[in-house]
């Protein structure tokens, strides 16, 4: 029989993106005491809109962060508009979304996000002993053995338990072995912003309307299904945010991020021949307009080594269609928060405890990367559009057989506490 005696952990979370600053929240609201270690300056990004539905968003407020710091968009719809006159074909209600879900679904800008979670994070005010920040400071090698990481600053240090949360190009997945298979994606996408009073002084005004709005993404007999845009407004309104994804083999450059000098406005627009006019007259206003290659993940075998875990992008990157990758992170961490608790024995029994973390979340957080790919395929499969009966103009998608649509009952229904409690064996429960 397990020991109930509750130990605060030391805990290296290496990686401060969004997902690796929810880990360090959930676990230092559990008790430990957490380091977040960064390869980069966090000046570093300038950003664009982040999603956040109520799956991520109710961690948020059980966490205490200060959710009206990262001024944030409460989304009231997602419209589908028809390619070329940007007429309204699919619209998805999200008018009752708080009162039938208990939380609002937010758009962040990924400045404020990240700013509202990092204040959170390291905060002398709330439960739990503040994290610390160590920057410049990524992951060289990890003894699996002493949980024993040495940085790449020459520091090395000794835990009681890791977290790789160092995104898609992860070095501790790396370090474990675990790199899966990566193919480029068929479609490739560039990031820019446009500012609303820039918006507004051109008559745009239903560019500012609290939702996500599309164009394209559906095969039609003369427009391609990856000439996709998708668009937001976030930072309080103040950035409307664009996505503008294209056919992969049709980007002129490789390079990528957002410490590339900017592609030129004549790149941005030349593969949007037919696009709504009022659209390409806001991407040639944009600014901040940076590439972003795309890649398909297999997903690994597993996610943990002895008492090394991957959390995030590190274990489950996903392509962007469904909105759900930032949610994804955050119930990592959640996840993490609960099991690691005094409510159950895993802080004496660390491998344990991360083999039930990966129980609990791979095979969610698989179905949703699944599912993004098949929303890059198709925009009916989105999230929201997936329980309309179809488009205007396309009709109704043509699902797989076998395949079970993902929905917003199925995310937003989704019961971790319960899920944990039913799967944690009696004995494990302190």
């Amino acid at each position: 029989m397990p020991v109930s005696t509750f130990t605060p952990l030391n805990v290296a979370i290496v990686g401060a993106g969004l997902s690796g600053l929810s880990a360090a929240i959930a676990l230092r609201r559990s008790g430990h005491t957490c380091t977040v270690y960064e390869r980069r300056d966090l000046a570093a990004e300038v950003g664009n809109s982040i999603s956040c539905a109520k799956n991520g968003g109710q961690w948020l407020h059980h966490w205490g962060v200060d959710v009206p710091s990262g001024l944030p968009i409460d989304l009231q719809h997602l419209t589908l508009r028809d390619y070329k006159s940007g007429d309204a074909d699919m619209v998805y209600d999200l008018g009752d979304y708080k009162e039938k879900w208990g939380f609002p679904y937010y758009m962040f800008h990924r400045q404020d996000m990240h700013t509202m979670l990092l204040d959170c994070a390291l905060s002398e005010e709330g439960e739990g002993p503040p994290a610390k920040l160590v920057c410049l400071s990524g992951a060289q090698a990890i003894d699996f053995d002493t949980n024993t990481i040495t940085f790449t600053n020459g520091a090395i240090s000794t835990f009681d338990m890791i977290i790789g949360s160092d995104g898609v190009v992860s070095t501790v997945r790396k370090l474990m072995n675990l790199d899966p298979t990566i193919t480029s994606a068929t479609s490739s996408c560039y990031r820019c912003n446009v500012y609303k009073e820039q918006i507004e002084e051109l008559g745009l005004h239903k560019f500012t309307e609290p939702a996500i709005q599309y164009w394209g993404g559906l095969e039609t007999p003369d427009i391609n299904k990856y000439l996709k845009i998708v668009m937001s407004p976030c930072n309080g309104g103040q950035v409307i945010s664009f996505y503008v994804f294209f056919p992969a083999e049709l980007a002129r450059t490789k390079k990528e991020g957002f410490l590339v000098e900017d592609i030129s406005i004549e790149e941005l627009i030349a593969p949007f021949g037919e696009l709504d006019p009022d659209c390409v007259l806001a991407l040639k206003h944009s600014v901040d307009r940076k590439p972003w290659r795309l890649y398909k993940h297999t997903p690994l075998t597993k996610w943990t080594e002895k008492k090394v875990a991957l959390l995030g992008d590190a274990c489950h990157a996903m392509m962007p269609h469904q909105s759900q990758g930032a949610c994804q992170g955050i119930e990592d961490a959640a996840a993490l928060g609960i099991l690691f608790s005094k409510d159950f024995k895993y802080t004496q029994y660390i491998e344990e405890g991360l083999k039930m973390y990966e129980k609990i979340r791979k095979p969610r957080a698989e179905r949703v990367q699944y599912c993004s790919y098949l929303a890059t395929e198709d925009i009916r499969e989105r999230i929201g559009f997936s329980s309309l009966p179809g488009s205007k103009a396309q009709g109704a998608i043509k699902t797989k057989e076998g395949h079970v649509r993902l929905t917003i009952e199925e995310i937003n229904g989704y019961d971790m506490r319960a899920d944990i409690d039913g799967t944690v064996p009696a004995e494990w429960k302190a």
